[in-house]
């Protein structure tokens, strides 16, 4: 379903008997209405009390990171909308004064998003959520609406604020859990799930086949791709990032039933969210041309030579960056493979002293960071989630899937792979 349909079903009032469970409104139905009044009137007394401080010299640098991130968010249409630019900034502004302890980070702005369209989509007449204009509505409901999803993000939050605390140890900890979920799901674990039957593996949908999980991690581990490349945004913006709006709409609708909340749930979305891509992912590969080599000559100079020859050309490229996070990758392809000659910026993770990475790396990265989900909907989602159940039940009550994690201790910041090599990485090339 799209979101305007959800939310005309019920959707906003669905959302705020959410926040019973969370704390949000009180179990009494009688007593709603005048603690949703309350809590409105206590989120304005906020933005009375802390927003006019935004241009404090103490606070200017938050203001100013969420003032450039807003017009960055999706869908466009929506975003850019003056009232609403101004509404996303209040709300981000007041949730990182309010807390201290991570403050705000990139990735908390595209929060705000799911609840305000579920809640602003009931006052008006609109098909599209990603056209979605708030011109008509008026503005004392906009007041309200602004109020509850500001509670809402924040009771959201809540559960996962150490996804942004300082060194994000939240993040880190549940990329190390996705991949050893993913290295653990092989066909035994099917068979075991099923009682012992691998026929049962025939009829699910060859997409999302989970007797393969086990040769993508190998697939990824070989061609030196981490977790924390591609894994990281979907544990920072809860794959908001990776799905249409309406789909994430749809899939948080899942999470906010979850009595555990959104994180422990999300870890099995993302596992079958990586399985979904298994044939495309294997399926990266060098195509016969010779390596994409990549070399270090210090920590902050770094060259990428590029080359492929084919019996119709030969390309040669060469690129130099002084920024180690801001590498650029130049993926060449040719004519006989139908690829496209591209260049762009991606946040890469590598050893200084492994000196040459084959082409694949890039293709496998570029497309874990690119996955093409545009044009899913409800049943798309509903495969997904259909699978992060079936994980869920194989193990969520059988811990020794964690049981590597248990002897590890987690690194507060990105740590050597092996042999005491300085990882180079990351920071914002992952938004």
């Amino acid at each position: 379903m799209d979101a305007c349909s959800f939310s005309t079903s019920g959707g906003y009032q669905y959302y705020l008997d959410e926040g019973v469970g969370k704390g949000y409104l009180p179990a009494n139905v009688d007593r709603r209405p005048a603690t949703l009044q309350r809590k409105q009137k206590e989120y304005f007394a906020f933005i009375e009390h802390y927003y006019k401080s935004r241009n404090d010299e103490v606070h200017q640098d938050t203001y100013r990171q969420i003032h450039i991130d807003i017009p960055r968010m999706s869908p466009e249409a929506l975003i850019l909308q003056p009232k609403v630019t101004e509404i996303f900034e209040r709300i981000l502004f007041i949730w990182a004064i309010r807390h201290p302890a991570s403050g705000y980070v990139q990735g908390i702005n595209d929060l705000v998003t799911p609840f305000f369209v579920v809640f602003i989509c009931e006052y008006i007449d609109q098909e599209d959520v990603d056209e979605v204009d708030v011109s008509s509505v008026p503005a004392e409901v906009l007041r309200n609406i602004e109020a509850d999803t500001y509670w809402c993000m924040s009771k959201l939050l809540d559960g996962i604020q150490d996804n942004y605390t300082f060194a994000q140890p939240g993040i880190q900890m549940k990329v190390k859990m996705l991949e050893e979920l993913v290295s653990r799901i092989d066909e035994r674990t099917v068979e075991s799930f099923v009682g012992g039957t691998g026929s049962f593996a025939l009829r699910l949908p060859d997409s999302l086949c989970l007797c393969c999980a086990e040769r993508v991690h190998r697939h990824l581990d070989g061609h030196e791709v981490r977790y924390l490349q591609f894994a990281f945004r979907w544990m920072n913006n809860l794959l908001m990032r990776e799905l249409p709006l309406r789909c994430t709409i749809r899939l948080w609708d899942t999470y906010q039933s979850e009595p555990e909340g959104f994180s422990h749930f999300h870890l099995y979305v993302c596992a079958a969210f990586l399985v979904r891509w298994r044939r495309e992912i294997l399926e990266e590969r060098d195509f016969q041309s010779p390596p994409l080599l990549i070399s270090a000559t210090t920590e902050t100079t770094t060259t990428i030579t590029a080359i492929t020859t084919t019996s119709a050309d030969t390309v040669v490229t060469t690129a130099t960056t002084s920024a180690a996070t801001d590498l650029m990758v130049v993926v060449v392809a040719f004519k006989a493979c139908q690829r496209i000659v591209s260049k762009g910026t991606i946040p890469l993770c590598y050893s200084v002293s492994k000196g040459a990475i084959p082409l694949c790396y890039s293709e496998l990265l570029l497309f874990l960071q690119n996955l093409p989900t545009a044009r899913w909907d409800d049943q798309d989602v509903s495969l997904l989630l259909a699978e992060a159940y079936r994980l869920k039940f194989a193990f969520a009550d059988a811990p020794n899937h964690y049981k590597k994690l248990a002897t590890e201790s987690l690194p507060s910041s990105i740590s050597s792979d092996s042999g005491g090599d300085k990882l180079l990485a990351l920071d914002g090339g992952f938004l």
